[in-house]
């Protein structure tokens, strides 16, 4: 349920959040905290 269901917004984003925490602030990207997964072939 939501408020805003079937409405049009307009906006702009500012944050993004992943589980919690904040992954990039007004453009600038935060440092990254996983490790890379290499594939094997």
């Amino acid at each position: 349920m939501t408020a805003y269901a079937g409405k049009t917004l307009h906006g702009v984003v500012r944050s993004t959040w992943l589980r919690g925490v904040r992954i990039a602030d007004n453009g600038t990207l935060a440092e990254p905290t996983g490790r890379l997964l290499e594939r094997n072939n």
